[in-house]
C-alpha cells in the first residue's frame, strides 16, 4: 500500500542538530542521518530506519523524527510512524517551525485510516493484587487496560504476572486495518502458594501439617484405647463387687484379682483420656496455625472395634 508523504528534502533536513547539542553528538547524528538518507534512496528501508533511530538518540529534532516516521511507513509500521509524526509535530510547534509542523500534521492525518488497534481486557475478577500486564516486553499501565490502542500490524506478545500466581502469555496477531481484543484470564494460583503468601512446599510448613495429623491421629487412638479400658474397668468393678462378703471385704482370691484388674484398667483409662486429649488438642492447634493445603483436605471418622479395643479411627487425605 503506497503512502504519499512527500516533503521537500530541505524541509526534512532542517534543524538536524540544535545549537545546544554537543559537537561530537552533532557529528554522530549528521553521519547517521546521511547514511539513512542514502539507504532510503537505495530503497533499503530495513537498514535505513535503524540509522534514523540512532541519529535520534544523538539529536532528537523534528527533521530526524520526520525521516524516521517516513521510513517506518515504508515498513508498514503504521502505529509507530503515527506516534513519531505526533512527536515531530509537538516539537516543531514548540520551536515555531511551521513547515515541519505542517509535514508532521499531514503525515498523521494520512495514516489515521491505516491504523490497527489492539485492546487488552482485564476483567474485575482478573485484577488480583500485584498484577502486571506486558505487551511486547513493555509494561501496560492499568489505565490502558480495556482501551483500543494503535499498534503496528503483525504479532504482539502479551503476558501477565502477579505474586503467587502462574505466569500467563499469549501471542496476538493483528491484521492491517483490523481491530483485535485479547482477554487476560484470572491467573491460577501457584501449586506451592496459599492464602497469606505462605508456601506449603517449604520443609517447615510441610512438617507442621504432618505433625498435626499424626498428633491428632495418635490422640484419637489414645482416646479409643482409654474408652476400652474404661468399659473394662467398669466391668471388672462389677465382677469383684459380686464377690464381696456382707462386711464389704473380698471373700476369695477371684474377688481380689478382679479388684486389682479394675484398679489397673481405671488408671490406664484415665491416663489414656488425658494423653489422648492432649495430643488431639495439640494436633488441632498445629493444624489451625499451619497454612491450608492447595486443595481441600478430607477427614473421616469410623468406629474402631477389635476383640481388645473399642474406639474411633480416622482416615484423612491432604
Amino acid at each position: 500500500m503506497a503512502h504519499r508523504h512527500v516533503a521537500p528534502a530541505v524541509l526534512l533536513t532542517l534543524a538536524l542538530c540544535p545549537a545546544s547539542a554537543r559537537a561530537d553528538d552533532r557529528a554522530a547524528a549528521q553521519q547517521l542521518f546521511q547514511q539513512g538518507k542514502e539507504l532510503v534512496r537505495a530503497g533499503d528501508f530495513a537498514q535505513a530506519c535503524p540509522k534514523f533511530e540512532a541519529a535520534e538518540q544523538f539529536s532528537a529534532t523534528p527533521g530526524v523524527r520526520l525521516n524516521l516516521a517516513e521510513c517506518w511507513v515504508k515498513l508498514g509500521r503504521t502505529a509507530s510512524a503515527w506516534g513519531k509524526f505526533d512527536e515531530a509535530l509537538a516539537m516543531a510547534e514548540r520551536a515555531g517551525d511551521t513547515a515541519a509542523a505542517e509535514v508532521a500534521r499531514a503525515g498523521k492525518t494520512s495514516l489515521e485510516p491505516e491504523l490497527v488497534y489492539l485492546t487488552v481486557v482485564v476483567g474485575d475478577e482478573a485484577r488480583v493484587p500485584g498484577l502486571e500486564v506486558h505487551r511486547d516486553g513493555e509494561k501496560l499501565p492499568p489505565a490502558a487496560w480495556g482501551v483500543a490502542i494503535p499498534v503496528d500490524p503483525g504479532t504482539h506478545d502479551l503476558s501477565a504476572d502477579a505474586p503467587g500466581r502462574k505466569h500467563w502469555s499469549e501471542t496476538a496477531a493483528v491484521a492491517p486495518r483490523a481491530k483485535a481484543t485479547v482477554v487476560v484470564p484470572t491467573l491460577a494460583l501457584e501449586a506451592t502458594v496459599v492464602a497469606g503468601g505462605q508456601e506449603t512446599g517449604s520443609p517447615r510448613r510441610a512438617t507442621q501439617r504432618i505433625l498435626a495429623w499424626v498428633s491428632g491421629g495418635v490422640g484419637l487412638a489414645g482416646i479409643g484405647v482409654a474408652s476400652y479400658f474404661a468399659v473394662d474397668a467398669i466391668s471388672k468393678k462389677g465382677d469383684y463387687r459380686s464377690h464381696l462378703n456382707t462386711t464389704g471385704q473380698c471373700a476369695d482370691a477371684t474377688c481380689q484379682t478382679d479388684s486389682h484388674a479394675a484398679y489397673v484398667a481405671g488408671n490406664v483409662a484415665t491416663g489414656g483420656f488425658v494423653a489422648g486429649g492432649a495430643l488431639l488438642a495439640a494436633g488441632v492447634v498445629l493444624f489451625l496455625t499451619g497454612p491450608p493445603p492447595p486443595h481441600a483436605a478430607t477427614a473421616q471418622f469410623l468406629p474402631l472395634i477389635t476383640p481388645r479395643i473399642a474406639g474411633l479411627g480416622m482416615t484423612a487425605s491432604w
